[in-house]
């Protein structure tokens, strides 16, 4: 798989991880456990929480990969421009 093929596929399975994540819904379940008194009830919030939290974690990986392929696409580009006399002035 070529560098710009392994880019969009990552572009996409991140924008489809990010809208899983709903960070607005964790909050607002977080809220909803702060001010929570039942002990059953707040198990299952934490419980939603926790699915939301590791969803979003997934994201910020694929994120992360992301720029990092990002950074050495702008490397690559760097040496080919300088193998064809471009460099950056």
């Amino acid at each position: 798989m070529s560098l710009a093929q392994r880019q969009k596929q990552l572009s996409e399975v991140s924008t489809a991880a990010f809208q899983i994540s709903d960070i607005e819904t964790m909050c607002i379940l977080k809220e909803e456990l702060n001010e929570c008194s039942d002990a059953s009830r707040k198990e299952a919030l934490l419980k939603q929480i926790m699915t939301h939290h590791k969803e979003a974690e997934k994201y910020r990986s694929i994120y992360r990969e992301f720029n990092a392929l990002l950074l050495e696409s702008e490397r690559l580009f760097e040496q080919y421009k300088v193998a064809l006399g471009l460099e950056s002035r």
